[in-house]
C-alpha cells in the first residue's frame, strides 16, 4: 500500500484500474461491490513504481508504464503478463493505446 498513481475506469464502467507506488496494478470491481470481499483483482510484474495505466476500448486490455523502465500489456481476463515492452532508459511516466489497440504510446524521463 502506497500512493495512488492513476486510475481508468473500463469503457462499461463496471471496474476501475489503478496503480501504485507499490508496483501493483489493481482491478476493482465497482459494479458489484465484489472487492469488498474479495479484494481487488491484482496484476503483479512490475519491479519498479508503476505511474499510469490505460484500457483498451474493448475492456480486454490493460497497459502499464513503471519505473522499472518498462511498459506491460495485460490480459484482464487472466490478469497475466501478455508482453512486456522495454526500451527506454529512465522511468516510463505515462502510456497510452490507441482506438484499435494496435499502437501503444508513451513518454519517459529519458527525454522521449
Amino acid at each position: 500500500t502506497n500512493a495512488v498513481t492513476s486510475c481508468r475506469f473500463t469503457p462499461d464502467g463496471r471496474h476501475l484500474c489503478t496503480t501504485s507506488w507499490d508496483k501493483s496494478v489493481l482491478l476493482w470491481d465497482i459494479a458489484t461491490g465484489k472487492y469488498r470481499t474479495d479484494g481487488p483483482v491484482l496484476f503483479k510484474g512490475h519491479e519498479g513504481n508503476v505511474n499510469s495505466c490505460t484500457i483498451s476500448t474493448d475492456g480486454n486490455i490493460i497497459v502499464s508504464a513503471s519505473c522499472d523502465e518498462s511498459i506491460v500489456v495485460w490480459d484482464v481476463e487472466t490478469a497475466r503478463e501478455k508482453l512486456k515492452l522495454k526500451g527506454h532508459e529512465g522511468w516510463v511516466l505515462d502510456c497510452g493505446l490507441s482506438a484499435d489497440a494496435n499502437w501503444i504510446v508513451s513518454c519517459s524521463k529519458d527525454k522521449t
